[in-house]
């Protein structure tokens, strides 16, 4: 007895199966010589006992209408696997580009990366890594440039910083820059020349290699409830192809974002990617979907770029590969569920480091009561 069967296939010594997932899967399959029971034990023609695909007969995901299994035979039984997800990879690596020379922070950003303004009380980049971290990311690549030595020492062992902190007993101290030191694998590639984001993510293509891969941008920030890198993932997860975040923004704004023109889906806040454009002239575009710092890109991307034309400047623009790609192959545009700060430009920082703060548990409430002293005596909100 099969549960939930649309459709049974029989070929030589392997049986396929469509089956409706349901929060605890029960499968039972018998064949010739094996029985696959609701114990989820593969039995052998000796009766022995094979190693369980305990995961593969769990599906509690209840978006997914339907999963196909394929069973093929071995010596001692059989093996199941996903003929949907066989040929999709894990996300594991992340590429942050922190070359630019943040020039709308200067005279702040002359000697110190804008990556390393502090948002409260940790710099903008760490809060970058946590979302990372956050979203089950393994490995993290940061295309830097000359001057940005103090981005990845941050997230590096400090062996006197450490022993004077114990010296002086001061054990939270020391836990907490612990933490930040082991929170992820960092790898650093060196982007000799400004051409361009598209540039500095083509930089990375030894590191990541032929796997699919997260981009963030160092100065956009996205608080939310599930990081945003990982709803990415999840919907990644379900059509294999590469994805763009966005937001929408007033019609009068457009023509300071990448936008994006694109289909509905079945998928809930996503929409099929058709058409990309870098910072459309007000009028020329219908759309309001803007493109924000995270994208997650399937490995062709670097034969994209690598076929670029260089603009202006000598800089390789991202859009121009993320429109080849999308034809190449299709692309998704996935609106996010979140605030998102733009972290390079001086108001969007301002707003962040007030969010942030209001939220901070030992700092938030004197921080609000500051604020409405200010407000009562200069009559904000007149």
């Amino acid at each position: 007895m099969i549960k939930n069967v649309q459709e049974v296939r029989l070929e030589e010594k392997s049986k396929i199966v469509i089956i409706q997932p349901t929060t605890a899967l029960h499968v039972r399959m018998a064949c010739s010589h094996c029985i696959l029971s609701t114990s989820s034990r593969i039995i052998g023609k000796q009766g022995r006992q094979t190693q369980p695909p305990v995961a593969l007969f769990r599906r509690d995901n209840a978006q997914q209408t339907q999963h196909s299994f394929r069973l093929f035979s071995r010596k001692e039984g059989f093996t199941a696997q996903s003929t949907q997800r066989r040929n999709m990879k894990k996300v594991r690596k992340a590429v942050i580009p922190v070359a630019g020379l943040g020039t709308r922070f200067l005279p702040a950003t002359k000697a110190i990366p804008k990556e390393m303004l502090t948002i409260v009380d940790r710099p903008t980049i760490q809060y970058i890594v946590e979302e990372v971290v956050a979203s089950g990311i393994e490995e993290v690549i940061l295309i830097t440039s000359a001057g940005k030595s103090a981005i990845e020492n941050h997230f590096d062992y400090n062996y006197e910083l450490d022993t004077i902190l114990k010296d002086k007993n001061k054990d939270a101290l020391r836990e907490e820059l612990s933490l930040t030191s082991s929170l992820i694998d960092v790898v650093s590639v060196r982007q000799k020349e400004p051409l361009g984001l598209g540039h500095a993510i083509w930089m990375a293509r030894k590191v990541v290699g032929d796997e699919p891969f997260l981009v963030l941008l160092g100065d956009d920030l996205v608080r939310s409830k599930v990081p945003c890198c990982r709803q990415m993932i999840d919907l990644y997860e379900k059509v294999n192809e590469s994805i763009v975040s966005i937001q929408r923004v007033p019609m009068d704004q457009t023509h300071q974002y990448g936008i994006v023109e694109g289909e509905k889906t079945d998928f809930e806040r996503t929409v099929k990617v058709k058409q990309m454009v870098e910072k459309p002239a007000l009028g020329t575009s219908k759309s309001d979907m803007a493109i924000i710092g995270r994208y997650l890109l399937m490995p062709e991307i670097f034969a994209a770029l690598g076929k670029t034309t260089p603009g202006h400047g000598g800089e390789i623009q991202l859009t121009d590969a993320l429109q080849a790609l999308a034809d190449q192959r299709g692309m998704y545009a996935y609106e996010f569920e979140g605030k998102r700060y733009d972290a390079g430009d001086k108001m969007g920082y301002l707003k962040a480091i007030i969010d942030i703060a209001l939220d901070h548990p030992t700092l938030g409430e004197p921080l609000r009561d500051h604020l409405a002293s200010i407000c009562d005596a200069k009559n904000c909100f007149r």
